[in-house]
């Protein structure tokens, strides 16, 4: 049974649009055609970056023993890998990709189980990646549905949260936090993006029920002091106005090897107690502690000094579910 284009619409999660191209591939969009076209536009690298799978994933009840695929595969991102990973029930049953991606074409089968049962079945793409899909199939007659999900989660940030490095998509922290709250997310992180409140839209088919932001560490690396501040507080006010009552965790900067370092902007600790006193000026934000998420050593990051690797990511996401649940939605 080859699903068809609103069937992959229904079980598709974390996508705020699904096309078909002209090869007959089922293309995903997490950013508006406003944000795409209008924003991202006037930086090339965001734009591809923008075009990424990142938080995107097939989520759906069957009985099927067996599902399959044709992908196309193109950089999304600096990074060369890419993998999907495939749940049953909960538990990893496939990992499959490259460590060294160039742009190709490829097919992947997964063996679901055997007996006549019902499953869910989870799909998450390559989040560093732009990934086509078709010729989706499962077995002929077999039962289809949406699996159901208790919230939904706006995820905004950085290279961090779009998933910079997890080779395992899954394990992405905002994939991990989507997993471990039972939320649909979607994700609109771009690696190298800083405070910027045009990229915020009011427009925006995706209505969460709370909301995470975690800007700062590239804006304390790249921008003067003057404009780390206007930005994150021209950001935060714009977020505040567009959801005066969803719960809103700001996540500041998370540890990094090269903290000690000058910038143009204030100490790295400074600035973070600047993003504190800036959120904290909106009655429904929620501020986390980034330093608090993740070992500060660079053992747990995979470039050594600021992303995390797959080990440093479930570590950030225990622990963040943690004191958002502490805190309270």
């Amino acid at each position: 049974m080859k699903l068809n284009l609103e069937q992959m619409k229904e079980i598709t999660l974390g996508a705020i649009k699904i096309e078909i191209n002209e090869a007959g591939e089922y293309c995903f969009y997490r950013f508006t055609e406003h944000q795409m076209e209008d924003v991202y536009i006037e930086i090339p690298d965001f734009y591809k970056k923008a075009k990424a799978a990142a938080g995107i994933r097939l989520d759906f009840m069957t009985d099927s023993e067996s599902l399959s695929f044709r992908y196309t595969i193109k950089s999304g991102s600096s990074r060369k890998f890419y993998f999907f990973d495939c749940f049953v029930d909960g538990v990893m049953v496939s990992h499959e990709g490259e460590m060294e991606m160039v742009d190709k074409a490829g097919e992947i089968k997964v063996a679901l189980g055997t007996g006549k049962r019902e499953r869910r079945v989870t799909l998450w793409l390559p989040g560093l990646s732009i990934v086509r899909l078709s010729d989706v199939t499962l077995d002929d007659g077999a039962s289809l549905r949406r699996a159901s999900t208790a919230r939904k989660i706006l995820v905004l940030g950085d290279s961090i949260t779009q998933g910079y490095d997890a080779v395992y998509p899954s394990q992405s922290y905002a994939n991990k936090l989507a997993w471990m709250l039972d939320a649909e997310i979607v994700n609109q992180a771009i690696g190298g993006e800083i405070f910027r409140p045009a990229i915020l839209d009011e427009e925006l088919p995706f209505k969460p029920d709370l909301i995470t932001v975690a800007f700062g560490t590239n804006d304390w690396s790249g921008q003067t002091a003057e404009n780390f501040e206007k930005n994150a507080d021209g950001f935060y006010t714009k977020l505040a106005t567009l959801y005066p009552d969803t719960p809103v965790f700001a996540i500041l900067p998370i540890w990094r090897a090269d903290w000690e370092k000058v910038t143009r902007a204030k100490p790295f600790h400074e600035s973070r107690e600047i993003l504190r006193a800036l959120a904290q000026k909106h009655p429904n934000f929620r501020v986390i502690d980034g330093m608090t998420l993740t070992p500060h050593l660079p053992a747990f990051f995979s470039d050594l000094y600021l992303h995390p690797n797959d080990l440093g990511f479930e570590l950030y996401a225990q622990e963040l579910v943690r004191q958002m649940q502490e805190i309270g939605f």
